[in-house]
């Protein structure tokens, strides 16, 4: 597969329980994720270097920083079938193996794939067949998940609610569609 483009994103993790070495306690976790577009298909990679270099020399600064600079650049346009074709391009880079793995880990084949999707109310969300909108939580952004016993659109991070509209808050529209995600195995080429 041709790999498009790749995207870090950045998370952060409270800890249930705090987590206390010599170095200090860590309530915390930033974990880094690496996205690789290619042809249609996202796969995901995760690098597990710490927060600081305190147990290897790598973090997640650093991380980022030759993802970015040296190994994206070297594999954006390639065309790549597994993660070990990556090692080539990345042997100009000295060290930082824990970067490099999760660029690889993202190329892995025939890997399980963890699906979440939402159970909870009649429809995950409602879409304008005109132009397009889908009602987001006024609070925090997500999108409202549609309940048909009471007709009403759900937040289920925050709890808030609001009554299904008739028509498009946007365009006025009336071809205001349902969206129900149905799971259907997905195949690498």
């Amino acid at each position: 597969m041709k790999i498009e483009a790749i995207t870090l994103r950045e998370i952060r993790m409270p800890l249930v329980h705090f987590f206390e070495t010599s170095f200090g306690r860590t309530t915390a976790r930033r974990i880094l994720l690496v996205k690789l577009h290619a042809q249609g298909v996202d796969a995901w990679g995760e690098c597990v270097a710490g927060e600081h270099p305190y147990y290897s020399e790598e973090s997640i600064d650093t991380a980022w920083q030759v993802i970015t600079s040296e190994l994206a650049p070297a594999l954006i346009g390639k065309r790549m079938e597994k993660g070990s074709e990556c090692a080539a391009l990345f042997a100009r880079v000295r060290g930082h193996r824990m970067a490099k793995a999760a660029i690889e880990n993202a190329l892995q084949k025939d890997r399980q794939v963890i699906l979440f999707q939402n159970r909870r109310g009649y429809a995950p969300f409602l879409i304008c067949g005109t132009c397009g909108f889908i009602p987001h939580c006024e609070n925090c952004a997500v999108t409202l998940t549609l309940h048909k016993y009471s007709n009403k659109l759900h937040c289920h991070y925050c709890g808030y609610k609001e009554d299904s509209p008739s028509v498009c808050p946007a365009c006025g529209s009336t071809h205001l569609n349902t969206k129900v995600l149905v799971p259907r195995r997905l195949k690498m080429n």
